[in-house]
C-alpha cells in the first residue's frame, strides 16, 4: 500500500528528512529490505549555500532520497545572496590526505557563473586538484568575475549559466563526475603535508 501511495506522489503527514511512507514500505518488505533502506539513509554529500549579507547554510544529502533542488539554488544566485553553491561528496571512510576531496562549486550569478570541480589526482595518491570547468576548445577573450571574497578571471568558454550548471550538479551528485564534453583547467593542487 505504501509503495502505491509513493508511486501516486503521496507523502506522509509526519515531518522527516525522508518521507514516512518510504519507512513503512521498507519495513513491510522485511528485515533485509529495511536494513538496505537504513543504509540508504547515510548522507553521501553536503550542500552549502554561501550568502554575503545573510547566514550561509549547509545540509547533508542522501543520494537515494534527495529529490534535487539544484535548479532552484543555482537559479537563485545573484552574486550576493546567494553567491555560491557547493556540493561536496562526503569522503569515504579511511580516505587519507586529500584522496577523498571531491566537490563541485558554482560562483557568480544565475546568468554568469564559474564552475569549479575538485577531485582526487589519479597521478599523485593522497592529492587533489581544483579545476575551472570549460567547454571544449579555447574561447576568445576573458571575463572578470567580482565575487564577495575574490576577483576571478576566466576564459569566455569557462562561463556558464544556471541551466548548464544544473546538469553538471546532477551528474556529479549521481555519479561523482560532471559528464562528457568539458575541459578542466587546473588552478590549485592540494597535497598532504
Amino acid at each position: 500500500v505504501a509503495d502505491e501511495a509513493i508511486a501516486r506522489g503521496e507523502t506522509g503527514s509526519m515531518s522527516s528528512v525522508v518521507d514516512v511512507l518510504k519507512y513503512l514500505a521498507a519495513y513491510a518488505k522485511g528485515p533485509e529490505a529495511y536494513a538496505a533502506f537504513e543504509a540508504s539513509l547515510v548522507p553521501t554529500h553536503t550542500m552549502q549555500i554561501l550568502r554575503e549579507t545573510r547566514p550561509s547554510s549547509a545540509h547533508e544529502l542522501r543520494r537515494e532520497h534527495y529529490v534535487g533542488r539544484f535548479g532552484h539554488h543555482l537559479s537563485s544566485m545573484d552574486g550576493s545572496d546567494p553567491w555560491a553553491v557547493i556540493l561536496e561528496e562526503i569522503a569515504p571512510e579511511g580516505a587519507d590526505g586529500y584522496s577523498g576531496l571531491r566537490y563541485l562549486q558554482a560562483a557568480g550569478t544565475a546568468e554568469r557563473m564559474i564552475v569549479e570541480f575538485c577531485r582526487p589526482d589519479p597521478e599523485a595518491p593522497g592529492s587533489a586538484v581544483r579545476s575551472v570547468v570549460g567547454r571544449g576548445g579555447e574561447g576568445e577573450g576573458t571575463v572578470e568575475f567580482v565575487l564577495p571574497r575574490s576577483t576571478e578571471v576566466v576564459g569566455t568558454h569557462e562561463v556558464f549559466d544556471a541551466d548548464e550548471a544544473v546538469a553538471m550538479f546532477k551528474a556529479f551528485y549521481r555519479s561523482g563526475d560532471i559528464g562528457d564534453g568539458y575541459t578542466l583547467r587546473a588552478v590549485e593542487r592540494f597535497d598532504p603535508s
